[in-house]
């Protein structure tokens, strides 16, 4: 098995191998779109592909994005995450907007939640 390339891929990979079910918070990094905007930037796009492929890979996984403010660039970059996923086959039941324990900010800060195995 080959290392993930980044911090925050080693700490998906650390998660997604726990046996413990655990809610963990990631920022998505502000690198990740476009300055001042909600496009996403290349590593941005890559970034959200292999959360896509750690979604999928774990059915039982959920990503909690933070419903915002309506017109914030927080908000419309959840969004823009969210519809990236939807397009590469994430279900809707594992993209959830709700409010969640993460501070407002302009970068996407989110929760990956999953449930308990079973023994």
């Amino acid at each position: 098995m080959i290392a993930p390339r980044s911090g925050l891929d080693r700490e998906w990979t650390a998660w997604l191998s726990s046996t413990d079910a655990a809610t963990v918070k990631f920022e998505f990094g502000s690198d990740a779109f476009v300055e001042g905007g909600s496009a996403l930037t290349p590593e941005g796009l890559g970034r959200a592909a292999r959360l896509g492929l750690l979604l999928r890979s774990s059915p039982d996984a959920k990503l909690l994005l933070p419903h915002a403010d309506e017109n914030s660039i927080a908000n419309s970059r959840a969004n823009t995450l969210a519809r990236f996923l939807k397009g590469r086959g994430i279900l809707a039941d594992q993209v959830i907007f709700e409010s969640v324990d993460v501070q407002p900010s302009d970068d996407v800060a989110f929760l990956l939640t999953r449930r308990k195995p079973s023994a």
